[in-house]
Parts: C-alpha cells; structure tokens; sequence
C-alpha cells in the first residue's frame, strides 16, 4: 500500500564474478535462504519477518536489450521501526528490568523458532541482531534466514558469528 516502508536486503550474487563454482555455490545458498524464509513466513506467522518480494534485476546488454543479470539480489521485507533486539538490549536498555517484558519477547521467540522446527526448518543463525523490534521492543520477529537449513544434522561448522557460538564450537579452531 501507498506510505508503506519496507526494508531491503541486498545479496550480492558473487564476490568474484571469474569463478563459476563460487558464484552457483552463493546462487544455491541466496536461494535456500529465500526459499526457507518463504517457507517460515507462509501463513504470516507473527513471529518470523515477512518476504513480500524477491527482485532480481536485468542489466542492459550492450545491444540495449535486458539481458545481464545485475550482480545483486533484493529482498523487500517488513520494516522494523525499532530497529533489531541486540540495539533495544545494549544500547536503549529497553529490557533493563523489566523480566515481564523479557518473558514475553522470550515466548514470541520460542514460538517462532517452534515454528520453524515444525516446518523442518532450523535457523542456526538466532542471536539478537536477527530479531527485529516493533511497538517499541514489545513485539519482535525473527530474521536472515542466510544459515537456515532443513538438514536435522549438519556437518556444517564455523558457520555464524564467533561473537554468539556456544563456548564447545568456539575451541573447535
């Protein structure tokens, strides 16, 4: 609708345009991610971030024609107007004594990774700055779904941030 905003994410397709292998690997990941996101927000769940819109643009060709695929992939999804948790955590200090608030962001979360297990679907990328907020931290929604899988295990390691690993994954170097 009119004066609706919307966020955009940007995948780049591949960092080096001269390596085919690496660019089908990145085409392959951009697409689970896509369509694992699909897949967790159909139906509208409250708790998982709504994908309106995958928009992968043509580049003119040198004959003018819309042929060349442009290097970037755009995700159009729903807005967060209070940004992600890890920025109401730290630096608004949204949460600082208030366990009820807490518990209630705590069960959406839960719902929402409940969800996604459901589905077959597991995120292995859940840390504050994949939740975004809305009415002012009282409602949060999960995001990226860039590490989601359907694999129940993984052989898969290393993946995600340091910064968030259970203290087993991060001595594994």
């Amino acid at each position: 609708p009119p004066g609706t905003l919307y966020a955009v994410k940007c995948l780049l397709r591949s960092s080096n345009p001269s390596n085919p292998k690496q660019q089908q690997r990145q085409r392959r990941l951009h697409m689970r991610e896509i369509a694992l996101h699909r897949l967790a927000g159909a139906g509208a769940h409250p708790g998982i971030v709504r994908l309106h819109r995958v928009i992968e643009p043509a580049l003119p060709a040198a004959d003018g024609s819309l042929t060349l695929p442009s290097p970037y992939t755009f995700l159009v999804m729903d807005f967060a107007p209070c940004g992600d948790l890890f920025t109401l955590i730290l630096h608004k200090q949204v949460y600082l004594g208030r366990t009820g608030l807490v518990a209630r962001v705590f069960a959406q979360l839960a719902a929402a990774v409940s969800h996604c297990h459901s589905l077959g679907i597991f995120h292995r990328d859940l840390k504050p700055e994949n939740v975004l907020c809305w009415d002012g931290g009282e409602t949060v929604r999960l995001a990226d779904f860039g590490l989601a899988t359907t694999e129940r295990r993984s052989k898969e390691w290393r993946t995600g941030s340091v910064y968030h690993m259970s203290p087993g994954r991060c001595n594994l170097a």
